[in-house]
């Protein structure tokens, strides 16, 4: 409900909406915004982690299971440029 990511009720969310497919994942796309950006033209590896982490969370919903992060690691393997549509 307050998640940065896709709270519904906190103001300064980014609104994402993370829908079902039908191999049982989630996905939201979305405009990876310059205002986030980390290098020039780059969206921040943080916001990226910040989103991966929201849909795994989404994803432990749709199954039934509740649950938080403990532990989280990425690696990246390319960057993801600014005003890109992201899925």
């Amino acid at each position: 409900m307050f998640c940065c990511v896709c709270g519904g009720r906190n103001p300064n969310s980014l609104g994402r909406s993370f829908g079902g497919d039908n191999h049982g994942g989630v996905s939201a796309e979305f405009r990876a915004d310059p205002a986030l950006q980390g290098y020039r033209g780059i969206l921040h590896g943080g916001v990226i982690a910040t989103h991966l982490d929201a849909a795994m969370t989404h994803c432990l919903f749709r199954h039934g299971v509740r649950g938080l992060t403990g532990d989280f690691h990425v690696r990246y393997r390319s960057s993801v440029a600014c005003g890109e549509t992201c899925v």
